[in-house]
């Protein structure tokens, strides 16, 4: 039987609950301004802990994308930059492999590729370059179709290759 005290009210207290209630409020204070603070740095889309790069600027294929991302809700971008002479002097031959293309759906690519070809791991977007002698910036726009991790990879025919992960949220 819990400690009661008894008050000139007449009002019995159990004053073990009440200090147990209040230790657990303050947990749950603790996790929901955790929680907060996690959201606004980004843990559930774009912000500090969110927003990603892969490989170092400068090198002649780097990335920038979202770590984070939701099911329906916001589309993801992944951003190449690719410096001049990775294409080799023809027109540039980049790749994002098959398993990650076929669990987002391709929204927008800017600049459009001039043709996109299938292999049997990857597809090849082929994209006129205007100056080879200035760095190429191409953004795919994508929605994620499930949830869980995504890991993909990206590459320049014949050169570079990044490999990057992104969590989907339900």
């Amino acid at each position: 039987m819990p400690r009661s005290h008894q008050t000139d009210l007449d009002i019995e207290q159990d004053i073990d609950y009440h200090k147990r209630s209040w230790r657990r409020q303050r947990i749950a204070w603790v996790v929901m301004a955790a929680l907060i603070i996690a959201t606004l740095l980004g843990l559930f889309g774009p912000g500090l802990l969110g927003d990603s790069v892969a490989g170092a600027k400068g090198a002649p294929l780097w990335m920038e994308f979202n770590r984070f991302g939701r099911l329906d809700a916001e589309s993801t971008t992944l951003r190449l930059h690719v410096e001049p002479g990775a294409a080799g002097g023809g027109p540039l031959r980049l790749w994002l492999n098959r398993d990650y293309l076929e669990r987002v759906r391709v929204m927008h690519v800017v600049p459009d590729p001039q043709s996109v070809e299938i292999a049997a791991d990857r597809y090849v977007y082929v994209f006129a370059v205007q100056d080879a002698s200035k760095p190429t910036t191409i953004t795919f726009d994508l929605e994620p179709d499930c949830v869980g991790l995504l890991r993909g990879q990206v590459g320049v025919e014949g050169g570079s290759l990044l490999d990057f992960s992104q969590f989907i949220y339900p």
